[in-house]
C-alpha cells in the first residue's frame, strides 16, 4: 500500500513537472492516457483528451498519438481501441496511431506507454515524448 501511494505522488510530481515544461515545439509523439468510456465511445473528460492530441497532430507538433488503456469489466473493446477508432473517424491515419491494451489502470496508464515507447518508438529512431495527454 505504501509503494502505490509513493508511486501515486510521484506520479503527479512527473505530471506536474510535465505539465509546466509544455512545449508546442515538434515532437515525435504524445500518449494520451485512458480514461472512461460509454458504450464504445469516449466520455467527455477521455474525447477531450483525443481531441487534443488530434488538434496537436492537425497542427504538426505531433508525428504520433499512441493512446494507452484496456478493456474494463462490462466493456466490448479497450479504451485505446475506442480512442483509436475516435481518432480514424476524424481523419488521422492508422499508420500515425499506436495502441497499448494492457493498461487497466491510472498508474498502468503510465508506466506501460514507457516501456511500449522506449521498446517499439525510440530504438527505432525516435528521441522525444513530451505530451502526456
Amino acid at each position: 500500500m505504501l509503494f502505490i501511494s509513493l508511486l501515486a505522488v510521484d506520479l503527479a510530481i512527473v505530471i506536474v513537472s510535465l505539465s509546466q515544461n509544455y512545449t508546442e515545439q515538434p515532437q515525435e509523439a504524445a500518449i494520451v492516457l485512458g480514461a472512461a468510456t460509454w458504450q464504445d465511445q469516449p466520455s467527455p473528460v477521455f474525447q477531450a483528451r483525443i481531441d487534443h492530441a488530434i488538434n496537436l497532430y492537425q497542427r504538426e507538433i505531433i508525428k504520433k498519438i499512441l493512446f494507452t488503456g484496456g478493456l474494463n469489466e462490462g466493456k466490448t473493446h479497450a479504451e485505446s481501441v475506442t480512442a483509436k477508432n475516435y481518432a480514424l473517424n476524424r481523419g488521422v491515419p492508422h499508420t500515425d496511431i499506436l495502441i497499448e491494451t494492457t493498461s487497466t489502470t491510472t498508474i498502468e496508464n503510465y508506466i506501460t506507454p514507457i516501456s511500449y515507447y522506449y521498446n517499439t518508438i525510440y530504438k527505432a529512431h525516435y528521441s522525444s515524448v513530451t505530451h502526456y495527454i
